[in-house]
């Protein structure tokens, strides 16, 4: 699948899904797949997750969809696979300002290894 067309199927199926117009909330199902494709791959735990992640957060149209990346896939990615990713997730998160304000947005202090939680909290207490 093209990475650009998901992250910005994702993207509009986001802002219509939240839009405070109707229409635009009923044509969110037009790009459904692509929320449940990000969620298939965090599930999965898809070898280039992190990247796709990172592509997610470059995109996003405003802090409140990265906070939204960040409670949403960037969570779920750590509470299923924190021992597979954590270290991928630090590097990430210390080269990428947008990841990182996602990473921010994330509840994963007691689903995660208290060290990598304590390294990854470095980057500031959630938001």
């Amino acid at each position: 699948m093209d990475r650009e067309a998901l992250v910005d199927a994702y993207w509009r199926h986001h802002c219509d899904a939240t839009s405070q117009t109707r229409t635009d909330r009923v044509h969110s199902d037009e790009t459904r797949w692509a929320w449940e494709e990000v969620e298939r791959s965090v599930d999965r735990g898809d070898a280039d997750v992190v990247d796709l992640l990172c592509a997610l957060a470059a995109a996003a149209p405003d802090d409140g969809a990265l906070a939204s990346l960040g409670a949403g896939p960037v969570e779920g990615l750590l509470a299923t696979h924190a021992a597979r990713f954590g270290e991928v997730v630090d590097a990430a998160a210390r080269t990428d300002d947008r990841f990182r304000t996602a990473l921010r947005c994330a509840w994963y202090d007691d689903k995660v290894d208290a060290e990598l939680a304590t390294r990854l909290r470095r980057f500031g207490q959630p938001l």
